[in-house]
């Protein structure tokens, strides 16, 4: 009856129309005081409190399903076929993958899902990933992922805005895609995997969990909005390697709808506009190339919706991707892109789009990854929470690590623990001596040993309430 009630109730009556939301909430609320008052009368005895009881539970249930069912209608209900399609499919394209892992002799990699069709698929596919949507998700750790170019939320960052750098640095190593993925990166790596619906990319390239920095990291300048200055900053104070992201300043063609549209070469990362109207506005900016080369651009502006990506005028790439570093794969001179921007229907009438554009420097990458993997961390031992390996560390060095910084963390060096520290805004860090050393670092949430503690003298109580202070039987 149930059941009934509540399908009856979600596709035959229009809450938006008859109900409005404070409405509901006052009459909630009103009907649970009188509940609690009527419930608490003792006039009403025997048979007839029976038949009182049932009548209050049924309208009590009566009106948590039009709860939800108002809710729906609010706010609607997830669609577990679209968003659970690939279940079956991951479970065993990730099945496979570790197979393959195990016979390398893998005992930590990362992997991740170029379009996840919902939050968390990585972690509902069980992967070791980049991307993490919960609401412990550290603030400085947000802030530290957007810094490099990844897609952040309040609440999240995900493994959008992931290009050859950082998937190298943060030990990225197997990489899910899907048909229809627009994926550049895909043309760099080994393809390992390939079914029906999933393909997997290996990155050989990928680095291990920690690797010795130089100490000048610890100045990491990461307050900007361009991802690749971030990125060219780790390389130089990480190990004195240059820019592995330069700098491009193309001369667009700019043209609007329903707004004006301004670029100037004074303002090279900059288009501005005004004149706003109408329900929405879209600005297209048109560059040639110049140069061959592996371009990225993070184009960057409030109130924007959607961006569309054109390459000779076929159309490449539509969705998400400001806000972020986005590859836009092996240009030759000559190729004319389009970037299509379309703002939502809160836009200013007047404002900027910022435009940072560089070009991936291979031979830069190639050395920064040499360098750091003279002092990578070997991974022997790998659990829930404990990490265990050696690294031979070098003069002047610290150990960076791409776990994010948790005050839960302890680490211990050649059996000693040692302070840990945040660098770079919201990475783990520990400074050993130069030299060879084993490294375990050891995850126990802060509170645990405290709430365990509360949790034993509760039970301790309880069972001496109940043998040393039974009630007397009359």
């Amino acid at each position: 009856s149930a059941s009934i009630i509540l399908g009856y109730t979600y596709y035959k009556v229009d809450f938006d129309s008859s109900i409005n939301s404070k409405v509901m909430m006052i009459a909630s609320a009103a009907l649970i005081l009188v509940y609690a008052l009527l419930l608490s009368t003792n006039d009403i005895k025997g048979s007839a409190r029976v038949v009182f009881d049932v009548i209050m539970a049924s309208v009590m249930m009566v009106e948590v399903l039009l709860n939800a069912g108002f809710g729906f209608a609010k706010h609607g209900g997830a669609d577990g076929e679209y968003y659970l399609q690939y279940s079956y499919t991951m479970q065993e394209t990730v099945s496979e993958v570790e197979k393959l892992a195990n016979v390398k002799g893998l005992t930590f990699y990362r992997s991740d899902i170029v379009s996840p069709i919902m939050l968390d698929e990585n972690t509902y596919a069980n992967l070791k990933s980049i991307g993490t949507f919960c609401t412990t998700v550290r603030g400085d750790m947000v802030d530290a992922m957007n810094h490099l170019g990844f897609y952040t939320g309040a609440n999240e960052y995900l493994f959008l805005g992931s290009n050859p750098v950082t998937n190298d640095l943060l030990g990225v190593r197997y990489i899910y895609l899907r048909d229809g993925d627009f994926y550049p990166a895909e043309e760099d790596y080994n393809l390992v995997y390939n079914s029906d619906r999933t393909r997997v990319l290996e990155n050989k390239n990928a680095m291990s969990l920690a690797y010795g920095v130089d100490e000048a990291l610890e100045n990491w300048d990461t307050n900007t909005n361009d991802a690749a200055k971030v990125l060219n900053d780790f390389a130089y104070k990480s190990s004195g390697v240059g820019e592995v992201l330069e700098e491009v300043n193309p001369v667009y063609a700019v043209s609007g709808e329903n707004c004006e549209p301004e670029y100037s070469s004074d303002s090279p990362n900059t288009i501005f506009y005004s004149g706003g109207e109408g329900d929405t506005i879209t600005i297209n900016a048109t560059m040639v190339v110049s140069d061959k080369g592996r371009y990225m651009v993070n184009i960057r502006a409030n109130y924007l919706e959607n961006m569309v990506y054109y390459l000779n005028d076929e159309e490449q790439a539509s969705g998400r991707y400001f806000t972020q570093l986005f590859d836009m794969g092996e240009l030759n001179p000559g190729d004319i892109v389009r970037f299509k921007l379309e703002f939502n229907d809160g836009y200013s009438s007047e404002g900027s789009v910022s435009m940072f554009m560089s070009m991936l420097n291979k031979d830069n990458l190639t050395k920064l990854r040499g360098a750091l993997q003279k002092n990578e961390m070997y991974v022997t031992d790998l659990s829930d929470n404990e990490v265990i390996g050696t690294v031979n560390m070098g003069q002047n060095q610290y150990l960076f690590t791409t776990i994010p910084y948790d005050e839960g963390w302890r680490a211990y060096v050649d059996g000693e623990e040692v302070d840990v520290e945040e660098t770079g805004d919201g990475f783990l860090a520990i400074w050993p001596d130069a030299g060879q050393h084993e490294i375990v670092l050891r995850f126990v949430p802060q509170g645990f040993k405290l709430g365990l503690l509360i949790s034993i003298c509760g039970w301790i109580t309880f069972v001496a309430l109940n043998v040393f202070f039974k009630p007397h039987e009359k």
